[in-house]
C-alpha cells in the first residue's frame, strides 16, 4: 500500500508524523522507537508476509540480534493491541518464517491539534520506576507517567496486605483501599471497581495482575501495610494490568496517628500519576466526599459495610447497629448516613420489611447525607430508589439516578438502579446497557449477575441468561436468588423437574423472606401441583398473621390457582402498602392470568404503567 499520514485498524490509528498510536477517540499511546518501527512496517505491508530477516534489519539496522529480541517486540505490540498469537486479530505468526498484519487497514488524514502537547499520554511498555527517595517521587517522575485522562477505563484498588499480623478486615487493610476508591472515583474518565468485588482479593497471597484481569481492570493499585509500635510503613504501587509494569511506586513511614494524612497523600499522588496533572482535583477532599476524620467512626463504618454484604436478617441488624455507633461518634459523617439508608433498604428484599417503615428511616438518613455532602452519589441513588420503589415516581427516580452517576459514574448502585427502572419501563436496550455497566463495575457481585440473568430470561435470551446465572453461582453457591433465577430459566426451557428442584433449593436457602416460597407455589400451581401450592399459600398466610408479608407474594399464588378476584384484592392492597414488586407489574409473567381484567388495567393506569412498550421483570 502507498504510504499515508496515518493508518486506521480496529479502534487504533497509527500516526506516522507523530510516531504514536491513538486509541478510541484520540487517546495517544506513546510507543518506544522499536515498537513503532515494527508496527509501522507490518501495517504498511498489510496482508503480506514480513520475514524475520526483513524485520530485524528494519528495527535493528546494522546490528545482529536473535529471534528472542524480535519475539519480545512482537509480544509487546500484542499486549498493547489486546491481541494474542492463538486468535490473531492483528499480528499473525507464520511459523519459522515471520509475521503478517491481518487486520483491515485504511489510510486516514490527521486533523491538526493546537494543544496536543498538553494532552496526557499513556506510556506503553512502561518499566519499573527507579529512584524511590525518602518515600516519594519527584513531580516530574509522577507527571511523566501520566495516563489518558478522559478515557473511560477501569481501576481496581486491592485491599492492602497486612504484614506481620493475622488480623483481617481492619482499618489498615480494607480502610486503605476504601479511602482510595472513594477519593479516586471522582477522577474524570476513570471508573473505580466496587469495593465488594476487590475485597475478595484481600486474603492470602494474590497476584495483582491476575486479579486485575479477572476484574477487567486496566490498572491496579496494590500495597502492603505494617504497624510497628506507633509507626506505619506503607508500600504502594500502581501497575498496568496488561503486563504488570510499575507506573508509580512508593514506600512511606508515618506515625500511626497520621493515618488519614497518609491516605490523603496516597490518593493525591496516584491521581497525579493517572491523570498526568501536577495537582489532584479539589473534589478529592475527604470531607467534601462525605468522609470523616475520626478513626473510631471510620472503623465502625467499614465494619458495617462489610457486615451488610451478608444479606441475612442478622447481618443487616448488626450492620445497622454498627453504622449507628459510627454516627453517634461523628454525626456529620455523610457516607455513614448514606450507608444507613442503603442497609435499611436491603430489608425490603431480605427480610420482608414493611415499605413505609423502611423508607421513613432510609429517606431521613439519605436526606441528612445530602445536607452534609450534596454531591454524594450513594445518597442520590438512595433518593432514586425511594422514588422508584416507594413513590412510583418514574421521572423523579430517573433524575436522581442520573444525578448520582453525574457525580460518580463508578457508583454501581446507581447504575443498576437506573437499569432496573429502564427495563421495567420498557426501555430495554438502554436498560441492559446500564445493567452491564453495573456488572462491569462490580464484576464479582452475585446479585448483579443474577439480576441480569433474570432479565435476560424474561427477554428470551436463554444462553446468555445461563452464563450469567452460572457466574452468580460460581461466586455465591448458596445465594437463594441465583437458584430461583436458574429455576425460572429451566422452567421456561421446559425442564420442569430440574426447575422445580432449583426453586425448592432457593426456599431452603432463603428462609428470611417468603419470596422464594411464593415463586415455588406459583410454579407448582402452574404445573399441576395445586395441592402443594395451596399448602404453601396457607403457610404464607399464617406467617402474615405474625408480621408483614408482601401482598404480591400472596397475589402471585392466587393468580396461578385461578382465584382471580382474590389475587386482584391482594394487588390493590399491595398498592396501598407500596409493595416494591409492583414496579414490575407491566412485564411480570406472574400477572398474565389477570391482564384481561378491568381492575388490573385500572391499577396499571394508577401506576402510570399503561403506556407503550412492554417492560421486563426480575425474579
Amino acid at each position: 500500500m502507498s504510504h499515508a499520514a496515518a493508518y486506521q485498524f480496529g479502534e487504533f490509528v497509527l500516526d506516522m508524523a507523530q510516531e504514536r498510536l491513538l486509541r478510541g477517540e484520540g487517546a495517544p499511546i506513546e510507543l518506544t522507537p522499536r515498537l513503532f518501527a515494527t508496527l509501522r512496517l507490518l501495517v504498511q505491508r498489510n496482508g503480506q508476509l514480513v520475514d524475520k530477516r526483513t524485520l530485524t534489519d528494519h528495527v535493528w539496522p546494522g546490528l545482529v540480534v536473535g529471534d528472542n529480541s524480535l519475539s519480545q517486540v512482537i509480544a509487546g505490540l500484542r499486549r498493547i493491541l489486546g491481541d494474542n498469537a492463538q486468535d490473531s486479530l492483528f499480528i499473525q505468526t507464520v511459523p519459522r518464517k515471520g509475521f503478517r498484519f491481518v487486520a483491515t487497514v485504511m489510510p486516514v488524514a490527521m486533523q491538526a491539534s493546537h494543544d496536543s502537547s498538553l494532552s496526557p499520554v499513556t506510556i506503553a511498555n512502561a518499566t519499573p520506576l527507579a529512584g524511590v527517595r525518602n518515600g516519594r517521587h519527584s513531580d516530574r517522575e509522577i507527571s511523566s507517567t501520566g495516563l489518558a485522562a478522559g478515557v473511560a477505563a477501569k481501576l481496581a484498588v486491592l485491599p492492602f496486605k497486612l504484614v506481620g499480623t493475622h488480623d483481617h478486615r481492619t482499618l489498615l487493610d480494607v480502610g486503605m483501599a476504601d479511602s482510595l476508591i472513594a477519593r479516586l472515583s471522582v477522577l474524570p474518565g476513570i471508573v473505580l471497581l466496587a469495593p465488594g468485588s476487590v475485597d475478595r482479593f484481600g486474603d492470602g497471597d494474590r497476584d495483582p495482575v491476575r486479579a486485575a484481569a479477572e476484574l477487567g481492570a486496566r490498572w491496579v493499585v496494590d500495597g502492603s501495610v505494617q504497624r510497628v509500635g506507633d509507626r506505619l510503613r506503607v508500600a504502594a504501587r500502581l501497575l498496568g494490568a496488561g503486563d504488570g509494569a510499575v507506573i508509580w511506586a512508593d514506600v512511606l513511614d508515618r506515625d500511626a496517628a497520621g493515618l488519614f494524612e497518609l491516605q490523603d497523600y496516597l490518593a493525591t499522588v496516584i491521581a497525579r500519576a493517572l491523570t498526568g496533572t501536577p495537582r489532584a482535583p479539589s473534589r478529592m477532599n475527604r470531607v467534601d466526599l462525605g468522609g470523616t476524620r475520626n478513626i473510631d467512626a471510620y472503623q465502625l463504618y467499614l465494619a458495617a459495610a462489610w457486615r451488610a454484604q451478608g444479606g441475612r436478617s442478622a447481618d443487616i441488624a448488626r450492620s445497622i447497629d454498627l453504622v449507628q455507633q459510627a454516627l453517634a461518634i461523628d454525626a456529620r459523617y455523610a457516607q455513614a448516613w448514606a450507608l444507613l439508608g442503603w442497609v435499611h433498604r436491603r430489608r425490603l428484599w431480605n427480610a420482608d420489611a414493611l415499605p413505609a417503615e423502611v423508607f421513613e428511616i432510609s429517606d431521613a438518613a439519605v436526606q441528612k447525607a445530602i445536607a452534609l455532602a450534596p454531591n454524594l452519589a450513594l445518597a442520590h441513588a438512595g433518593i432514586g430508589f425511594s422514588r422508584f420503589w416507594y413513590a412510583y415516581d418514574w421521572t423523579g427516580a430517573e433524575r436522581e439516578f442520573r444525578l448520582a452517576l453525574a457525580s460518580n459514574p463508578s457508583e454501581s448502585n446507581a447504575q443498576w438502579g437506573l437499569s432496573f427502572l429502564l427495563l421495567t419501563q420498557g426501555r430495554i436496550d438502554e436498560g441492559f446497557a446500564h445493567l452491564r455497566l453495573a456488572r462491569e463495575l462490580d464484576p464479582l457481585s452475585p446479585i448483579l449477575h443474577t439480576l441480569e440473568a433474570s432479565f435476560l430470561t424474561a427477554a428470551g435470551q436463554y444462553p446468555a441468561a445461563r452464563r450469567r446465572v452460572q457466574g452468580a453461582l460460581d461466586i455465591a453457591p448458596n445465594l437463594w436468588l441465583a437458584h430461583a433465577a436458574l429455576g425460572r430459566l429451566l422452567l421456561v426451557e421446559k425442564k420442569t423437574d430440574a426447575g422445580l428442584a432449583e426453586l425448592r433449593r432457593a426456599v431452603a436457602l432463603g428462609s428470611d423472606t417468603v419470596r422464594p416460597k411464593a415463586h415455588l407455589a406459583m410454579q407448582l400451581a402452574l404445573h399441576d401441583h395445586s395441592e402443594e401450592a395451596q399448602a404453601i399459600l396457607a403457610d404464607i398466610r399464617q406467617r402474615a398473621t405474625l408480621g408483614h408479608v408482601p401482598p404480591t407474594s400472596i397475589a402471585m399464588i392466587l393468580a396461578a390457582l385461578g382465584q382471580t378476584q382474590s389475587a386482584l384484592d391482594e394487588l390493590e392492597r399491595a398498592y396501598e402498602l407500596r409493595d416494591t414488586r409492583l414496579v414490575e407489574l407491566r412485564g411480570d409473567p406472574c400477572w398474565h392470568p389477570l391482564r384481561d381484567q378491568p381492575r388490573f388495567a385500572a391499577l396499571l393506569r394508577r401506576l402510570k404503567l399503561d403506556g407503550p412498550g412492554g417492560g421486563l421483570s426480575s425474579i
